[in-house]
């Protein structure tokens, strides 16, 4: 058993409660703050070396779609190094929402190049299920330059967030839970480490490609919303579901 409807039930009817997919409200009057997302003046001047002469403008009165208009910006200037075959902007890229966007400041070029490389391949010679979860938090945020509506980034804060909706879940007996990633937030840590060793976890190997399969089953129960919207919320939310 791996995601089953009891899974999906579960964060669709949170998903629901909060009201964070209600086709009334616009992205940024949801009930959660995407201000991580707003680049900072050194971010910015570091990605515009990379894309220049293209530059990223968004307002950033509207924290949602500054997000989303990034990860499209992004995928514009990956596709653009692809037909140019060039392999240097793509890695440039890489690096940049690494280290600069992520904040993963150690990762080792070499492991990022290994991450590219995986990216390259996805869709070609390999499946998301080939995708290992060693290194998924860096790797995932490559893949989402390629596409982020067909790609997620799942990293510490999106596991935590995800098992803290489903523990709560009347049918957590039911449930397979995500296989955490190492955190350096208090919060999350603190969840992860306070998390049931025993609880019924999904296999490492599968962990990417279920976690993809939830997102397009919950694409489709909320119409005309993309994968990306499920991300960036579960990160945004991540803190405050794990603090209770």
């Amino acid at each position: 058993m791996t995601i089953n409807e009891y899974s999906v039930d579960a964060i669709a009817s949170y998903f629901s409660n909060e009201k964070l997919f209600d086709q009334s409200l616009s992205v940024d009057q949801w009930s959660c703050d995407f201000k991580d997302w707003i680049l900072k003046p050194r971010q910015q001047d570091k990605l515009t070396k990379i894309t220049s002469p293209q530059q990223f403008n968004a307002s950033i009165n509207n924290h949602g779609q500054y997000a989303i208009s990034l990860k499209i910006f992004l995928q514009n200037e990956w596709e653009r190094a692809e037909k140019e075959n060039n392999h240097g902007n793509k890695l440039k890229l890489a690096h940049w929402i690494i280290k600069d966007w992520g904040g993963v400041i150690r990762n080792n070029p070499v492991t990022i190049e290994n991450h590219l490389s995986i990216a390259d391949q996805l869709d070609r010679t390999i499946t998301t299920k080939d995708v290992p979860l060693m290194g998924i938090a860096s790797s995932s945020k490559i893949f989402t330059l390629k596409d982020p509506k067909k790609y997620a980034i799942y990293d510490a804060r999106v596991a935590a967030a995800l098992n803290a909706i489903l523990k709560e879940s009347k049918h957590a007996t039911k449930i397979k839970y995500f296989p955490h990633i190492a955190s350096r937030n208090k919060v999350i840590k603190e969840f992860i480490d306070n998390f049931d060793k025993n609880a019924d976890f999904i296999e490492r190997s599968k962990t990417y490609s279920e976690y993809l399969n939830l997102l397009n089953k919950l694409k489709e129960i909320f119409k005309g919303y993309e994968i990306y919207h499920f991300e960036m919320t579960l990160f945004a939310k991540a803190v405050d579901l794990c603090a209770l």
